[in-house]
C-alpha cells in the first residue's frame, strides 16, 4: 500500500507495536513488528531525497503522515539500494519511510552525548564531520524549500549495512572479514598492523552494531496491557527498525547466507536447501546461476538435489 493510499489511517494501537512477529515462511528471519509514521511526501530533487511531513491534529484518531510497519523485505531491499537507482531509493522512502539524517551525519534523533562516536561513519561521515557536541536535540536537515536526505548517505548507509553482515559471517568462520568491509564500518582495518585477533575484531564489530542502535532511537519497554507483562524493543523511525532488523540479522546465523559466486552475505527470500548453489540478487541480474548451471553441464556434472524425507 503505498503512503498516499495509507493517508488518514488511524495509529496502531501500542499493543501491536510491542507484538514479536514469528518467523515467515518466506523469510526465514526473525522480524521485530514496529510502527512508525511515513512523511506525507518524498521526492528525488538532484541528488537529494526530499520529504515533507505535514503537522498533525493530536485530538484526532486521523493522521495527516501514513503509518507502516517494519516487514519481512525491508531490510533486503534496504541492501540493495547502494547499487539501486536513485528512483529505488525514492520508492523505498515513499514506503518505509526516511533515515531522517542531521548534521552530524546520524539520524536526528540520537541524543547529545552520541555526537562523536564512530556512528557516524557507519552513513559514510568522515572524522572531520560531525564532531562537535550540543545539548540541543538534533533536526533533520533542511533548507527553505524542505527537510532532505542526501541520497550518497542512503547508499553509505546500505553499503555499511551489508558490510556488517559480511563480517559478521566471517567471524562466524573464523576468519577476519574483508578490508573494505571493515573501512566502511569503522574507518580503518582492525588487524592490518597486529595479529589476528577475532575476539578484538567481534568485540568491535558488536559495539558498532550496539552504537548503531543507541544513535536510531532503539529501546527497550515494558509493556503490560490484556495480557502477560511483555519486555520489548521500541523505535518509531526507519532508521530504528533498519538498525534493529541488522542486529538481529548478524546475530543469528539462519538470518543470511553467503553468495556462491561472490562471496557476499545477503538476506535470502527464503531460507537456502542444504547442499545448493545460492546466489544474491546482484549475481542472479547477471545471469550467474545460469553460467554455472551451463559449466556444470559442459563437465558433465548433474545439479544435485537433496532427497526428499519419505512421507509418514
Amino acid at each position: 500500500m503505498s503512503p498516499t493510499e495509507q493517508k488518514g489511517r488511524a495509529a496502531p494501537r501500542s499493543a501491536r507495536a510491542t507484538r514479536w512477529r514469528s518467523r515467515h515462511p518466506d523469510f526465514d528471519h526473525p522480524v521485530q513488528d514496529l510502527p512508525w509514521q511515513v512523511p506525507s511526501a518524498v521526492w528525488l530533487d538532484g541528488d537529494l531525497l526530499r520529504y515533507q511531513v505535514e503537522p498533525e491534529d493530536l485530538t484526532s484518531d486521523i493522521r495527516s503522515n501514513p503509518w507502516t510497519r517494519s516487514g519481512n523485505a525491508m531490510l533486503r531491499e534496504f541492501l540493495d539500494l547502494e547499487s539501486g537507482e536513485d528512483a529505488s531509493i525514492e520508492g523505498f522512502g515513499r514506503r518505509w519511510g526516511v533515515l531522517g539524517m542531521c548534521k552530524h551525519m546520524m539520524p536526528w534523533v540520537h541524543s547529545p552525548d552520541a555526537v562523536g562516536s564512530t556512528a557516524h561513519r557507519f552513513f559514510g561521515g568522515r572524522d572531520s564531520e560531525g564532531s562537535k557536541q550540543s545539548s540541543r536535540r538534533c533536526r533533520p536537515l533542511q533548507d527553505g524549500a524542505s527537510t532532505f536526505d542526501p541520497l550518497a548517505r542512503w547508499r553509505d548507509a546500505s553499503r555499511s549495512s551489508r558490510a556488517v553482515l559480511n563480517l559478521a559471517a566471517a567471524l562466524r568462520r573464523g576468519q577476519h572479514g574483508r578490508m573494505d568491509d571493515w573501512r566502511s564500518v569503522i574507518g580503518f582495518v582492525p588487524f592490518e598492523d597486529r595479529p589476528q585477533n577475532l575476539a578484538l575484531m567481534e568485540a568491535i564489530l558488536a559495539s558498532v552494531v550496539d552504537q548503531l542502535l543507541a544513535v536510531s532511537s532503539v529501546v527497550v519497554g515494558f509493556t503490560w496491557g490484556t495480557g502477560p507483562p511483555q519486555v520489548a524493543f521500541r523505535t518509531s523511525t526507519l532508521a530504528g527498525g533498519l538498525a534493529l532488523q541488522l542486529a538481529l540479522s548478524a546475530a543469528s546465523a539462519d538470518g543470511f547466507a553467503i553468495c556462491s559466486s561472490c562471496g557476499s552475505s545477503f538476506i535470502p527470500p527464503r531460507q537456502p536447501t542444504e547442499g545448493r548453489r545460492r546466489y544474491c540478487s546482484a549475481c542472479r541480474a547477471i545471469r550467474v546461476p545460469a553460467r554455472d548451471a551451463k559449466r556444470d553441464q559442459r563437465a558433465g556434472k548433474s545439479r544435485t538435489r537433496p532427497k526428499r524425507p519419505p512421507k509418514t
